[in-house]
C-alpha cells in the first residue's frame, strides 16, 4: 500500500474542521496532518506539516484567495482544493488563476470530497459539477 495523502484543513469554522477530522481519523489513505482557522496561518502550517493537499475555505474573498498564490510560491509541491460555500464567479476565477487545482461547493458529499482529494493529489483538476449554475 502506498503512503497516505497528507492533508491540511484551513477553514474559519471550527465545526467544519471537526467534521472533516472525524471523517479522516480512521482513514488509511488520507492522513490529516494539520489544521488552521485562517488563510494567514496556511503558509506556516504547511511549512510545519508538509501536506500534499490543502483543503481550503476562505473568510475574505480578496485577501485570502491571494494567499493561494503566496502558498504555492513557497510550496509549489502542495495542491490546493477550495471547499467553500462562496460560488461567486470572481472567486472561482481568482482561485484557479492563483493555482487552485479544485473548487467544490461545501455541500459536496463526503465520498465526492475524498475522490476530489485523490484527484487533486494526482494532479487532476476538480470542479463542482454545478459550478456554472451556482455562479449565475
Amino acid at each position: 500500500m502506498s503512503s497516505p495523502i497528507r492533508i491540511v484543513i484551513v477553514d474559519p469554522f471550527v465545526e467544519v474542521r471537526q467534521s472533516l477530522k472525524l471523517l479522516f481519523e480512521d482513514s488509511r489513505v488520507i492522513h490529516l496532518v494539520g489544521e488552521a482557522n485562517s488563510a494567514e496561518e496556511m503558509p506556516s502550517i504547511c511549512e510545519q506539516a508538509k501536506p500534499h493537499v490543502v483543503v481550503f475555505d476562505f473568510a475574505s474573498k480578496t485577501r485570502d484567495i491571494f494567499i493561494i498564490k503566496q502558498l504555492l510560491r513557497l510550496h509549489p509541491e502542495v495542491k490546493v482544493l477550495v471547499l467553500t460555500a462562496n460560488m461567486e464567479k470572481e472567486c472561482v476565477s481568482q482561485a484557479i488563476q492563483y493555482g487552485a487545482m479544485g473548487y467544490l461547493y461545501k455541500g459536496v458529499g463526503m465520498n465526492e470530497l475524498v475522490e476530489a482529494i485523490h484527484a487533486v493529489y494526482h494532479g487532476k483538476r476538480v470542479f463542482d459539477e454545478d459550478i456554472e449554475t451556482r455562479t449565475m
